[in-house]
């Protein structure tokens, strides 16, 4: 089966930013999913249907099983519960979910097997089953997580992957000017064990790492790579979840390959200062800041 691929246009492949350029959109009208024509042979359909339960999501799903054309399938809905249904969509190839009341994944998800691409917006997940590591064609892994602990041993038998995305965030409810609830991420994983963990992966050449907690973040922060980075020795592309108040990241220089490190340049006039000081031949390059984190990146060499 070939695969079809997204377009990023110049982007780290995370987030959904893309989803509603490239994909055919259903959304909600008065409570109900408007099937757009096209909709039977199309290869990417985006469904935003965040008020919708699992029970009609399931709907729609079972009336997409007459396209057999579908590839890439990107889903909004609220309810912590995984359509079964969903499973039984095996030649989908790229699949991007937002559901922050989601739990869990089923076991049987490597019953996707032709999966190249997953991206996960689901702050409720508590885990991955070990079956994830059977999805041996994944090239792209993004998470966004705030139950979860930790990633599963089966994760390192994703040998394909080519990027990894990870952001950790804290939670904060803000009920009136007097109450304010924090609730911190779960995540265990120490920095270096996930390093650890990705090193085994030979093709690595992106990966974004971030923790967002809402907290003011220091004028003036230490290097927040571990100490064994370097061995991501593949990686060409970094992006962290902020810049700001970095004087520098000494590890990328003892990365041959790297070549992009993406952020927001705007906040972050020590750590570009740095850059073009330890890497004089590079030159900044603006995109155009769609989501979150990156509004251009730093091109280490550019005079290759």
């Amino acid at each position: 089966m070939a695969p079809i691929e997204i377009p990023q246009k110049d982007r780290m492949p995370h987030h959904f930013q893309n989803f509603e350029e490239t994909h055919l959109t259903l959304k909600e009208n008065e409570g109900n999913l408007l099937f757009e024509e096209g909709w039977q042979k199309a290869k990417q359909i985006a469904i935003l249907a965040k008020n919708y339960n699992t029970d009609q999501l399931s709907e729609v799903l079972e009336k997409l099983t007459s396209n057999t054309s579908l590839r890439s399938l990107y889903i909004h809905w609220t309810d912590h519960q995984f359509p079964k249904m969903l499973i039984s969509f095996s030649k989908l190839q790229h699949l991007g979910i937002v559901n922050h009341a989601l739990r869990a994944l089923p076991t049987d998800i490597d019953h996707l097997r032709h999966l190249r691409t997953l991206r996960m917006a689901t702050t409720s997940l508590l885990g991955l089953p070990a079956s994830i590591g059977k999805l041996k064609k994944l090239r792209e892994l993004y998470l966004m997580v705030h139950q979860m602990e930790r990633l599963p041993k089966s994760f390192t038998k994703l040998t394909s992957l080519e990027y990894f995305g990870l952001l950790i965030k804290d939670l904060y409810i803000h009920k009136d000017w007097e109450r304010n609830y924090h609730f911190p991420a779960r995540w265990q994983h120490s920095p270096e064990e996930l390093v650890t963990q990705l090193s085994l992966f030979p093709d690595l050449k992106r990966l974004f790492l971030g923790q967002s907690n809402n907290q003011q973040v220091p004028a003036h922060r230490t290097d927040p790579l571990p100490e064994n980075f370097a061995d991501l020795q593949a990686l060409e592309e970094l992006e962290l979840e902020t810049l700001h108040g970095l004087g520098g990241l000494k590890h990328v220089t003892e990365m041959p390959y790297l070549r992009k490190i993406w952020g927001d340049f705007y906040i972050a006039g020590d750590f570009l200062e740095w850059l073009q000081q330890t890497f004089p031949e590079g030159k900044l390059v603006k995109t155009n800041p769609e989501l979150f984190y990156s509004g251009g990146y730093y091109e280490i060499n550019a005079s290759e």
